[in-house]
């Protein structure tokens, strides 16, 4: 029996991490979790993505990231440390929500008299 509509394809499948979550509940290690999916791109430039799974990790601020090139991948040179990266995200965490919270504060207009 024949598929219908059946044609052949030709691409490209890599795999990614397309989230990043921060499991920070309070009395507890935090808890990042890298949630991986693979993509199919095809020739015509569509593409399938399929949810691979997780990779959690307990925070050590002490561990080490070898940093690494966007484009290449290839290692840099230069490493950084989990608590680096904590502090990075702490701070832009905190720039946005004070930022927020200052175009969230009523303006009180004087009247002169």
């Amino acid at each position: 029996m024949s598929n219908y509509n059946e044609t052949q394809i030709s691409g490209q499948a890599w795999q990614r991490c397309n989230q990043v979550v921060i499991e920070n509940n309070k009395g507890q290690t935090p808890v990042i979790r890298f949630d991986e999916e693979k993509i199919i791109q095809m020739e015509d430039g569509s593409h399938i993505s399929r949810h691979l799974g997780n990779l959690a990790i307990n925070y050590d601020a002490s561990k080490v990231i070898e940093l690494r090139d966007l484009t290449t991948g290839e290692p840099t040179g230069k490493t950084v440390t989990y608590e680096d990266a904590y502090v990075l995200l702490y701070s832009a965490y905190l720039s946005e929500a004070l930022a927020r919270d200052i175009a969230n504060t009523p303006t009180v207009l004087q009247t002169q008299e």
